[in-house]
């Protein structure tokens, strides 16, 4: 009952705890055309500064996503350093800081775009060491078993928080009206409040509360032959004995063919053994050595054109509802919200798919990149279904971005290719989403550029962008989709 209540906790804190951070840059998103610039800063524009609102949001845009994945690779590292309950309140505190004096940058009337540019940026930074940090607590709190289900419930965090974010945007913007400065107080006061939740209630692993996870189910598996081999022996085994009875001759036949099973017990006692192995005394690998982990690469490139198309729809679906279909504030709200429960749904779903074929993540992964570039293309070709392509765009986009992200990452740092001892996981998570967010900041900046010419070029660009996201991890897909066959012949053998 106690391991359940802290369970419960850890599923529900991240939510909240996200959301506040989603809540600047779902501002930036619904203000994209510059309007709160215009009515306090526009008229003051610094000389020789003359960008519109979109395209200084696209430079803005591109600014904190470059600071966020430098972010990334910085806090990751130091997440497998220090304890959690130390750097997550610490950059909640620090983003609180930002954000406040990014407001108090209207009210003391500074015009500059570099003022806002500047802690907007240092903001980026610091809320990236979020989800590195976030990711490993997670996975210590949970097995092998049901990690993609698991991971991908729990990344929906994010797009709760894109939700609640966007909803509490607008409940602002409706009690302050267009005063970005008071919407950005108030924004700085509730991450502050979160700081302090996450400093007295943020529970890293199991062993600070007295609870003991089994970690049994850390084996790879290239261990399943080990369980498959288990099964055959048990059934003779069984078979023998009954034989026995009828000829107690066979008796010493029986015994010579059990001998391989407690060799492959004591293997598997081994392994468990290594797996079990207690985490004092971990140490936190160099960020250099992360990158010669097997799979960290390919899986680096892939999410980075991934996060790239992901962020693309969720900072420029606003200005295309707005200038390609002429929707208003509301049915742009309904569509942004659209593609977030498609990523809802993706991320659990794919999951859990995930889980099912052995916990083999790339496969599901390839086959996602392959049907959002479809989808991608359908917006061009059927608009008049905009809100239910956009949702599958967030299915298949979104959802892959969430099991690579996390799932995979976690596979990776408890694969038994790692050191007992060595501690890579929040490093593994931040060079994943750290180079997704260089791969989505240059996006960006594309984006802005191809709007210009037209919308359609930048659906097929970002179609592309994910269907080549497919090609890093090819090779990892082939070996994976091998071990799948082989796993299921050796289960038929069994039967």
């Amino acid at each position: 009952m106690k391991g359940r209540c802290y369970l419960a906790l850890l599923f529900t804190k991240p939510c909240p705890s996200f959301c506040p951070i989603c809540l600047t840059q779902d501002y930036m998103c619904l203000e994209k055309d510059g309007r709160f610039l215009n009515k306090d800063i526009e008229s003051a524009k610094s000389p020789g500064l003359n960008w519109e609102g979109t395209q200084y949001m696209g430079y803005l845009d591109f600014c904190f996503l470059i600071a966020y994945s430098v972010g990334l690779f910085i806090s990751g590292n130091l997440g497998d350093r220090y304890p959690v309950r130390v750097i997550v309140p610490t950059g909640f505190f620090i983003i609180s800081i930002m954000t406040f004096m990014f407001a108090m940058g209207g009210s003391w009337g500074i015009s500059s775009y570099w003022y806002y540019m500047a802690f907007f940026t240092m903001s980026g930074f610091f809320q990236s060491i979020g989800w590195p940090a976030f990711v490993p607590v997670m996975a210590n709190w949970f097995s092998k078993k049901y990690r993609g289900l698991v991971l991908g419930i729990w990344c929906t965090c994010q797009n709760f928080g894109n939700i609640g974010g966007a909803l509490l945007v607008n409940i602002l913007r409706g009690y302050f009206g267009m005063n970005w400065i008071l919407c950005f107080k108030v924004i700085a006061v509730i991450i502050l409040i979160l700081g302090f939740l996450n400093l007295f209630f943020l529970i890293g692993e199991p062993s600070n509360v007295g609870i003991d996870i089994d970690t049994t189910e850390e084996l790879n598996s290239s261990n399943h032959n080990i369980d498959v081999k288990n099964n055959i022996d048990e059934e003779e085994r069984i078979s023998l004995d009954k034989n026995s009875e009828a000829d107690p001759q066979e008796d010493v036949k029986a015994d010579q063919h059990l001998q391989p099973i407690d060799k492959i017990d004591s293997s598997s006692r081994k392994m468990s053994e290594k797996v079990q192995e207690p985490k004092v005394g971990q140490r936190a690998i160099s960020f250099w050595k992360a990158w010669t982990i097997p799979k960290v690469i390919p899986y680096a490139i892939c999410l980075a054109l991934v996060k790239l198309s992901t962020y693309g729809i969720l900072l420029w679906l606003p200005v295309y509802a707005d200038e390609a279909l002429h929707y208003n504030n509301a049915a742009i709200g309904y569509l942004a919200v659209t593609y977030d429960i498609g990523t809802i749904v993706g991320s659990v779903v794919l999951g859990k798919i995930s889980d099912i074929v052995y916990h083999k993540r790339s496969p599901v992964a390839f086959f996602g990149c392959l049907s959002g570039a479809i989808f991608f293309i359908l917006v061009i070709l059927t608009p008049g279904y905009i809100n239910i392509i956009i949702f599958f765009v967030g299915f298949f986009v979104g959802g892959v971005f969430n099991v690579v992200a996390a799932t995979a990452a976690t596979d990776i740092a408890k694969s038994n290719a790692m050191d007992p001892k060595d501690k890579a996981l929040s490093t593994i998570s931040g060079i994943n989403d750290g180079c997704g967010s260089i791969g989505s900041a240059f996006g960006s900046l594309i984006i802005s550029s191809i709007r210009g010419l037209s919308w359609n070029g930048v659906f097929i660009f970002l179609a592309s962008c994910v269907l080549i996201a497919s090609l890093p991890i090819l090779r990892v897909v082939i070996n994976e989709v091998k071990e799948i066959i082989q796993i299921r012949k050796e289960k038929k053998e069994v039967k």
